[in-house]
Parts: C-alpha cells; structure tokens; sequence
C-alpha cells in the first residue's frame, strides 16, 4: 500500500495516511475501552453481572523486578524476539540492496510494490491457522505449553535460516523473492511461540515482560545499518553472503537459547494467591451470629 501511495501521490501521504488512522483509532479506543468491567457500558448488564461474579480478589504485592529481570524464560522469550526483529531486518533493509546491486532489479517500479506485499499475504494466511492448531495441540494433551512453544518458535526459526542463507546462493530473481519472502511469512509460526510465551509464564506482568522483550526486539534496527555499512563497501555477492551467514548465525542462536531456557510454566514469583471470595449472605450471618453470641454474654454477666 505505501508503494502504491509513494507512486500515485506523493511519499509525505504514507506519513499522512497512517497518521490519521492511527489518530481514529486511539480517539475509538479511548471513547470504548475502560479500565474495569463495571465501568463498560457496552456490554449488557447479564455479561457484565457474569464477569464481575466470576472475579476474585487478588494479593497485589508489587513488581518482582528482581526476579523478573534474573528469569532465563524471560530472557528467552527477548532473544528470540531479537533474532525475529534480526531477520525480518535482513529482509527489509539487506535483500532489496541485495537485487538491486548483485540481480540488477529495478526496486523502484510497481513490480517491487507487488512482490513486498507477499510476505505479508503469507503471515495473514498463517497466523491464524498456526494459533489455532497451536491451541489444539495445547487442549488435546498432545503437547505441553512449553513443547507447543519451542516447537512453533524453533519451527520458523529453523525454516526462516535456511531459506534466508538459500536466498543468498540463488542468482534467479524469483528465487531469492520466492525465499526471502517465504522466509518471512513463515514467521508467523513463531508467533505461537515466543510472541504468546509472556502470557504463559507471567500473565499479570505480561505486559512489562512484553515491554522488555520490544526492548530487545528493536536492537537490530540500530545494530544492523552500521554492521551493513561496514560489511558491504563494494558491493559484492560475498559480502551480502556475509550478512546472510550473520543472520542466518543470529537464527541458531535464537533458536537454541529458546529451545533449552524457555518454559511454558507460570513461574513462582509470578503466582498470586487469590483471596477467597466471601458472598453479602455469609457475612451478614457472621454479623448476626457474632451479635447473638454477645447478647448471650451480657446475659450470663
């Protein structure tokens, strides 16, 4: 779409458009979204009823940040994020150098705004399929929590390396797309895994072990513009195949670091112990026995 946008306007529109969708969005979200089911008024009052019963209290003792940043499955769970972010960055920034400098493709052209647009097709198609077949897996007792997880995650990361190292050794143009773009798609495998592992080990600090794990995602974007240009000075095949062994070497890493730290089980420092839920009936007949109970002591006296 941003291609399309570049070429039939001009490329301050992507900034624009994107822009004002986001805008609509957050002005929905905060007309919509509420911090408690008692305060939405969207829902109706039997739903609204049936989850406010189904609630209990809960012991807050504030953020293990300690255990939290001392957790290998947390540091799993951001390594792969950052071998993910690694390879998707490859694919982004290195294989549209790659056709232009060693297959003398033409990236500026409609043709190219079609074929980016592939890899996204494919992580459409998969996401959802994957999710669910990882869930199946989960609820049939086929496989625990944490096998569903390393295998969707180390699945991808396995099938993204070597299809990012082939893209490096094909010289026909359809092939390195065919690849590099499979290579990303298939990422959407490892979306079962590592992107869903937060939930499963902390699921009330999801939010800041997600935080975390972004924190990790987002250095190869610094990382690899700096490593790329002083890497490729002529430019020549061997020194895109450098930045596909690197990628490829930072996928293994990924993988293996996930497959033997990662877990799928809630961690101790993240189980609360729920209060037991007291209904108005039972404490009002503790009131009436406890008054009871002093009337008959006043008598005695």
């Amino acid at each position: 779409m941003s291609g399309y946008i570049a070429i039939c306007h001009r490329w301050e529109w992507i900034f624009y458009g994107f822009g004002i969708v986001a805008t609509i969005w957050a002005i929905l979200w905060f007309i919509i979204i509420k911090d408690s089911p008692a305060d939405d008024n969207w829902i109706l009052k039997s739903e609204k009823k049936f989850i406010l019963d189904s609630l209990n209290p809960v012991e807050s003792p504030g953020t293990p940040w300690r255990a939290i940043l001392t957790s290998l499955p947390v540091y799993a769970i951001g390594m792969a994020h950052f071998a993910y972010c690694w390879g998707y960055n490859t694919y982004l920034t290195i294989i549209p150098l790659y056709l232009q400098d060693v297959l003398d493709y033409d990236t500026d052209g409609h043709y190219h705004t079609m074929i980016s647009c592939i890899s996204y097709i494919l992580i459409t198609l998969l996401l959802f399929p994957s999710g669910y077949l990882a869930d199946w897996l989960q609820m049939n007792n086929y496989l625990s929590t944490t096998q569903v997880r390393k295998f969707f995650n180390n699945i991808s990361f396995f099938l993204q390396m070597a299809l990012l190292l082939m893209s490096g050794y094909f010289k026909d143009l359809v092939a390195v797309i065919a690849c590099s773009s499979l290579s990303v798609g298939l990422g959407a495998l490892a979306m079962s895994g590592f992107l869903a592992n937060s939930l499963d080990i902390a699921p009330q600090y999801s939010s800041i072990i997600l935080g975390i794990s972004n924190s990790f995602a987002v250095l190869p974007g610094v990382l690899m513009p700096f490593l790329s240009g002083h890497i490729i000075q002529t430019p020549s095949d061997s020194e895109y195949k450098t930045m596909f062994f690197i990628a490829s070497a930072v996928y293994l890493f990924g993988f293996f670091f996930y497959a033997i730290f990662a877990s799928g089980k809630v961690q101790p420092w993240a189980i609360l112990h729920r209060q037991p839920s007291i209904s108005l009936e039972i404490l009002e007949s503790d009131v009436k026995s406890q008054n009871v109970s002093r009337e008959n002591s006043k008598y005695r006296k």
